[in-house]
């Protein structure tokens, strides 16, 4: 199975920790680019690249442990050159092939190669690492890679240790009673399946089952992602008699990944009924009006959903179309709450930090403590993409006045391009409430309805 790469932004991890510094303090000569640090003495092309997988909090500490390694072994490297190159290296915006790569050495021949992979797989034993898919693992957090010019054979395995053998993660059957029969997402951080399992005598349940990969996702406080999927499990459980949410099924661990298991939503999720409505490069007053007053109800639904959330002390902060689903019967759900914040109780603490392009706001970036204001500038970017079909990624949405000019192609309707503007404010106190956008939608409706 090939995955997809990740292109979210992980506003938390954006710190930028310069790790250029360590490597000068041991006399190390280098070069940097954009993302990498190249030590002096790097081959132009060799046979075996040993790579190591860290987790983001480990990585000071591996290069105190590694570098002095390789430098009195002569052995040349390139690694991220700081906090923000690794973020890119882990969560696979540096592309599939380089995913998990934070540092790979060059040693020269088969005698250097083995020595040094040894000594590495022994001072690195306490280290934690996501898997990277594309080599061979010696240790816990120490890969191996053959990059010769001479087509590769088993003969040539130089390792004392048996050459592993790939190992697919995909399971039909997780925990003895949950059947996957469908690939719904697949992600860097976890792939999502469509389930089955037996829900009672002769009796079978659909299910969505959610994985979080071990080490895949790590941020600063050594939280991963079995801490975010104990979190939604408790914020879907808590807010379950209130909204319209799958209800939780079962969270387990199996081989080190954590899967939570909800209820299976028979719909299609919003992002998929905005694109086929507006198949065909298709504007607004192109639509007909079955499908506008579609679209209406389930914004206004998405409205009066996030002010019951608002009511219970949550803040969701990623209001996106493909967050939610809309059912066989029109009922809006919402169907992924990973990162919620809830004010009364800080948790957690700092909140967790993915985010979408157009839909995050500024002090999400920054990684302000969330208040409800961050989603009232996730609206705008929501009413961007209801009312064009495009995501607001498409626009120059961080200038509003080009923003504005852009919007009046797709949208004819004043109101509802300056209640846009109005939730893309940098200033708090200057975004509108959530009953101001429910009445200018609610208006808007009525309105067109009277049309007829």
């Amino acid at each position: 199975m090939v995955t997809k790469i990740n292109h979210t932004i992980m506003a938390e991890e954006l710190i930028c920790s310069d790790y250029t510094q360590i490597v000068e303090s041991y006399g190390i000569g280098f070069s940097t680019n954009d993302y990498y640090l190249i030590a002096d003495g790097v081959p132009e092309t060799t046979d075996w690249l040993i790579e190591l997988s860290i987790v983001l909090p480990q990585i000071e500490e591996l290069l105190k442990v590694v570098l002095p390694m390789a430098k009195s072994l002569g052995v040349p490297f390139s690694m991220a050159k700081n906090d923000e190159s690794a973020v890119h290296i882990l969560y696979g915006n540096m592309g599939y092939q380089n995913l998990n790569k934070v540092i790979t050495f060059y040693p020269s021949g088969k005698e250097q190669t083995i020595q040094f992979s040894q000594k590495l797989v022994a001072v690195t034993a306490g280290f934690n690492g996501p898997k990277i898919p594309t080599a061979a693992p010696l240790g816990s957090i120490v890969y191996t890679e053959y990059i010769g010019s001479v087509p590769f054979e088993k003969s040539m395995w130089p390792f004392p240790i048996k050459m592993p053998v790939p190992k697919s993660e995909f399971k039909k059957i997780f925990s003895g009673k949950y059947m996957i029969v469908d690939v719904l997402k697949q992600d860097i951080k976890g792939d999502v399946f469509k389930g089955i399992y037996i829900k009672g005598f002769l009796k079978v349940g659909k299910c969505v089952i959610k994985q979080g990969r071990q080490y895949m996702w790590t941020d600063f406080g050594n939280r991963d992602m079995s801490h975010r999927l104990q979190w939604q499990k408790k914020v879907q459980e808590d807010l379950y008699d209130s909204l319209n949410i799958p209800k939780v099924i079962d969270l387990f661990t199996t081989d080190g990944n954590n899967y939570l298991v909800m209820e299976f939503i028979e719909g299609q999720h919003l992002e998929k009924v905005l694109t086929e409505t507006y198949k065909k490069d298709k504007l607004w007053k192109d639509l007909s009006m079955e499908q506008r007053n579609k679209l209406l109800n389930a914004l206004i639904q998405i409205i009066e959903s996030i002010e019951v959330l608002h009511k219970k002390g949550y803040v969701h902060r990623d209001i996106k179309p493909a967050n939610f689903i809309l059912d066989n019967k029109g009922r809006l759900f919402l169907i992924d709450l990973e990162i919620t914040y809830h004010k009364p109780t800080d948790y957690p603490n700092p909140a967790f930090g993915d985010g979408t392009l157009g839909f995050m706001s500024p002090e999400q970036l920054e990684r302000i403590t969330p208040t409800e204001h961050e989603d009232i500038y996730g609206f705008g970017g929501l009413m961007v993409y209801f009312f064009t079909g495009q995501p607001p990624a498409d626009f120059d949405y961080k200038h509003l006045d080009k923003l504005k000019k852009e919007l009046s192609r797709h949208i004819e309707n004043q109101q509802i391009r300056n209640i846009i503007m109005e939730c893309y404010q940098v200033e708090l106190g200057q975004r509108p409430s959530l009953q101001k956008i429910k009445s200018v939608v609610q208006n808007f409706q009525k309105a067109m309805l009277n049309t007829r």
